[in-house]
């Protein structure tokens, strides 16, 4: 599992890299129990980052792929408006998408997993019901119909159901709930 950036990665490459990551690896800077065993970047790969990610697979027993631009055509079509850095060496740069333009990925992703990262994310951006959520998945993918097969609506209702039920388990309850019309209403005080 990898729990933080390895040094040994960041080697001097010939020339300035920008690595922008999506996935496990740009959610654990939202949840400290988040945890991933694997860098999905959608930025080609430098062969020089491949090499010296090969090093470190080796020296720390990951996946031979642990480091993987795999993830280049899922990602949306539209580049996100803004990126925060994770890290930042002489030339080399790791990045990742702002907490909206991630929260679309997590919703049409749509696996559980993605679904609890969708709930944390729902508390950064404060997109707090299921029309809020289609249309940022509209915004950034550039349609409201992603992908065959995702069902935008049903993963976004989900990820509000994750969320609440969270905000219960936590005693934060008075955050915000999903109304049977899609949208969430507040509530002070002690529940829902």
């Amino acid at each position: 599992m990898l729990t933080s950036p390895s040094r040994d990665l960041f080697v001097d490459p010939p020339e300035s890299v920008r690595i922008l990551v999506l996935g496990g690896a740009a959610m654990m800077t939202y949840r400290a129990d988040r945890m991933t065993t694997d860098v999905d970047s959608i930025t080609e790969l430098h062969e020089a980052l491949t090499a010296a990610a090969q090093v470190v697979a080796t020296t720390h027993g990951l996946r031979r792929d642990w480091l993987n631009d795999e993830a280049i055509g899922s990602e949306p079509p539209v580049a996100p408006k803004h990126t925060d850095p994770i890290f930042q060496g002489k030339r080399i740069a790791v990045l990742q998408p702002g907490p909206a333009y991630l929260l679309a990925t997590k919703i049409v992703a749509g696996r559980q997993r993605d679904i609890e990262d969708a709930a944390t994310l729902i508390a950064e951006t404060g997109h707090y019901s299921v029309d809020a959520l289609c249309a940022l998945v509209a915004e950034v993918y550039g349609t409201n119909d992603p992908r065959p097969g995702i069902n935008v609506r049903a993963n976004a209702t989900q990820a509000l159901l994750t969320y609440t039920s969270s905000n219960v388990e936590t005693g934060d309850a008075g955050r915000a709930c999903p109304a049977s019309d899609g949208r969430v209403t507040r509530h002070s005080g002690g529940g829902i």
